[in-house]
């Protein structure tokens, strides 16, 4: 009886009636607004830029991007909110490597290398989170260039785990990209060294003098 108009009506944060079935995984309701709206309804995207697939992909749906994907398209995946998060950078945020690496076989290399607004990398996330694996799956797919990259301000992927602690995640970027990335130092100059020196990584700053000198 209302038709298409009530159901892309948004609230006054501007999220629809689509964003709320994908953030609870709900398939069925999305295919049933897209056969009833059509692709209109899954881009939406709220005042933040958050679309469907970008909640989605942050609550961990793998099934709904596919779902997003078979309606929308690739288009819908590579959307980003207004800091520049994508679906490949929250998949990286939270551990999600299945979710990661189907982004990458329907996306191409292109998803992977896409950073926030601030420089801040799939790598980076990963990194400061200690996810390894997630790491090495990167670099089998992007090389250095990715783990290279630093963000506005000059922080790499070695500081974002040098800050939080990650020695584990040092070790095995140094065995990858070498001296050179622990060494890098930020805008501030802020190193390796200064970072655990200062929140007294003891075992951290050790580990850096044995393999930087």
């Amino acid at each position: 009886v209302c038709g298409k108009e009530l159901l892309m009506l948004v609230k006054k944060d501007g999220t629809s009636c689509a964003l709320g079935a994908a953030k609870n995984g709900n398939m069925d309701v999305l295919r049933c607004l897209y056969e009833l709206c059509g692709k209109d309804v899954l881009m939406l995207v709220d005042e933040d830029g958050w679309s469907c697939a970008l909640v989605a992909a942050r609550a961990g749906h793998l099934d709904v991007l596919r779902c997003l994907h078979e309606l929308c398209g690739k288009d819908v995946l590579m959307l980003v909110d207004e800091a520049g998060r994508s679906c490949a950078y929250l998949a990286a945020s939270n551990d999600y490597i299945d979710m990661l690496r189907w982004l990458y076989e329907v996306c191409g290399k292109d998803v992977l290398m896409l950073v926030k607004k601030d420089g801040t990398s799939c790598a980076h996330a990963a990194a400061q989170d200690g996810h390894i694996d997630m790491l090495r799956w990167l670099h089998e797919v992007c090389g250095n260039d990715l783990l290279m990259l630093v963000d506005e301000d000059g922080w790499s992927c070695a500081l974002f785990a040098a800050r939080a602690g990650q020695l584990n995640v040092l070790r095995w970027l140094y065995e990858l990209c070498g001296k050179e990335l622990l060494m890098l130092v930020d805008e501030a100059g802020r190193s390796c060294a200064y970072l655990a020196a200062s929140n007294d990584y003891i075992d951290m700053l050790r580990w850096l003098y044995e393999v930087c000198g």
